[in-house]
């Protein structure tokens, strides 16, 4: 049974609470806020109440960008932010996972994609994974989407991003829109394209990349 508007925005909202999370951890964080109607359609679309940090999420913000805009935590979406929850990777030639499989919930700027594992994916049940661009296999975190939030909000990114980075990646991010990602030549994944500071670099929509991960996917019998 659909739930009214009324009985998913509850009195013990999230969104405080995720507000402090930002100021407190160690990453730059912008958080771009929601128009009501996008919000709206969002929270309905996923059925979820403010009380959890999803729907909280899906109310309030159109995007919260972490570390200068490497990571985008998705949300609403709207003008400036293509991307959204219930339109994770749009204008892409391969659909989103359906929900019984997983919930996108961000992408970063080398066209990673952090998913809520709905059971149809390794890993348990309701874990964050990560599809990493550099091996093109799920990686597990050990954290559920509240604990995810808040690690990435104050986590050590230079660390765990090291092998994907290079000098000068801030001004080749900044004017991303959550809905681009860097597209890499020769592939990271590829022994070539290990370095990637001497491989060619292009913005590119983050539903092209998501489409190629999952094709490569299939040619290399990756099956995680």
């Amino acid at each position: 049974m659909t739930r009214a508007l009324d009985e998913l925005q509850v009195a013990d909202d999230a969104w405080p609470e995720i507000q402090k999370w930002a100021s407190a951890g160690d990453n730059a964080v912008e958080i771009t806020e929601a128009e009501r109607e996008d919000g709206e359609r969002a929270l309905l679309q996923l059925q979820v109440t403010t009380r959890s940090v999803l729907g909280a999420l899906a109310l309030h913000a159109a995007v919260v960008a972490v570390d200068h805009g490497w990571v985008r935590v998705l949300g609403a979406g709207g003008r400036g932010a293509p991307a959204s929850l219930i339109d994770p990777v749009p204008g892409s030639a391969t659909a989103p996972l359906d929900l019984e499989d997983g919930l996108m919930i961000a992408n970063d700027a080398l066209g990673g994609f952090f998913v809520v594992n709905g059971g149809g994916l390794p890993g348990a049940p309701r874990e964050v994974l990560y599809l990493a661009p550099d091996t093109l296999r799920w990686e597990q975190t050990g954290l559920g989407h509240s604990d995810w939030l808040r690690w990435l909000l104050g986590a050590d990114l230079d660390r765990y991003y090291e092998r994907t980075r290079w000098a000068g990646w801030q001004a080749e991010v900044r004017d991303l829109r959550n809905d681009q990602a860097i597209h890499t030549y020769p592939p990271l994944f590829t022994k070539e394209g290990r370095d990637i500071a001497a491989a060619s670099r292009r913005a590119v929509p983050v539903g092209e990349l998501w489409s190629l991960w999952l094709g490569f996917r299939q040619q290399l019998g990756i099956d995680d």
